[in-house]
């Protein structure tokens, strides 16, 4: 590596040595340095190192280097094998030309030399003019116009300042008001603000609450079901329109998750249910040659339902993030409103507009008889 860098000259600025590294002692203990990864500048010592959390903040922390190094030993010191290369050491320089400055001439120069012209433009709102007929066709072909605004209202500078805030951008700059020296003191002009860098902070986590991780879970276990995985997207909107059984909004302000945190509750929820089935996995390894049997036949049996799985309706059923054969089997139907009723049937497919009548009955009869096709019923 070191004859690789050091070829065909070196690299400008690099110097390379081949070293031994330091040889440590066999009692040696590792080092636990608490808070290392705040710290982002450092300075050797005779007596530690010298930290801070950045450069030239506050005064720093001295570490000694007993607290570092348990054999007490002063920074370890590195034998040089082999010497850089006294060729690579050769400054290089480059010859640099200064850039010249273009003086430009002044807008009313060029205005004067434009009117002097014989030829105008005839584009619209184009400035130009010429003095060979020649030039104005060559100006003509290349469509290169040049306009300048003559005069702008100030109704136009309104409208241009209003669509500049609506868009975000700043059209000029911030006014800051100053008081008079005979008002204010010299000591309240200081900034009350601590001195300092804008160093990345440590976030807190937080933890959710009983019906957030049992709405979660649910959706996780639908999803798993149906062969459907839950959206994060899609599941962090339901929670803005999920309600109880009295109707009420089960979530609201800060509880309704964002789709990074439910994509990172389906994750860890995910992790522990393969950890889950690797155990289980493991445990079950020593019953392989018993099982083989089984196996065989439920695949034979598997086969047979495949075509009757196809055809017939998956289970379960979902509509608006209700399982809705468990709320056939469980009778509770009845306990939602009308509109509830109709959005679930419009959900499913189900043609409810001959129902006028607003009457739960003929829709939980027709959310019924589509759940009687469902596999789960003729289990």
């Amino acid at each position: 590596m070191k004859e690789a860098i050091e070829s065909n000259g070196g690299i400008p600025g690099v110097i390379v040595k081949y070293v031994k590294p330091p040889e440590l002692s066999a009692g040696k203990n590792v080092v636990k340095w608490d808070g290392i990864s705040t710290l982002n500048n450092f300075q050797f010592c005779p007596n530690g190192i010298t930290t801070w959390e950045a450069y030239n903040i506050r005064p720093g922390k001295l570490v000694p280097w007993k607290d570092i190094q348990t054999d007490g030993i002063f920074p370890a010191t590195i034998e040089v094998l082999e010497p850089p290369d006294t060729r690579s050491q050769q400054p290089s320089f480059r010859k640099i030309n200064p850039r010249k400055e273009v003086q430009q001439k002044s807008l009313s120069e060029q205005r004067l030399k434009e009117v002097s012209g014989l030829f105008t433009c005839p584009e619209d709102g184009c400035i130009r003019t010429f003095q060979r007929s020649s030039s104005l066709q060559a100006h003509l072909d290349e469509g290169k116009h040049k306009r300048a605004l003559e005069k702008e209202t100030l109704f136009d500078k309104a409208r241009k300042g209003y669509a500049a805030r609506i868009t975000g951008e700043q059209t000029k700059g911030p006014t800051f008001g100053f008081y008079a020296a005979s008002k204010i003191s010299v000591d309240k002009l200081h900034s009350t603000l601590e001195m300092g860098w804008a160093l990345k902070t440590t976030g807190s986590r937080t933890h959710f609450t009983e019906e957030q991780r049992k709405f979660l879970t649910e959706q996780f276990l639908i999803g798993e079901e149906c062969g459907k995985k839950a959206d994060p997207q899609q599941v962090s909107q339901e929670m803005r329109r999920v309600r109880d059984k009295k109707a009420a909004r089960i979530f609201s302000g800060k509880g309704i998750l964002s789709p990074q945190q439910v994509a990172g509750f389906f994750s860890r929820l995910a992790a522990r249910i393969r950890k889950t089935s690797a155990t289980s996995n493991e445990e079950s390894g020593s019953e392989d040659e018993e099982q083989c049997a089984v196996e065989a036949e439920a695949l034979h049996s598997h086969l047979r339902e495949v075509v009757s799985e196809e055809i017939a309706l998956r289970h379960p059923i979902v509509a608006l993030s209700r399982n809705i054969c468990s709320l056939v089997h469980t009778k509770k139907l009845s306990t939602l409103k009308v509109a509830v009723l109709r959005d679930i049937c419009e959900d499913i497919c189900l043609n409810v507009d001959d129902i006028t009548e607003k009457r739960k009955k003929p829709l939980i009869s027709s959310i019924t008889q589509v759940v009687k096709e469902c596999s789960c019923a003729r289990v």
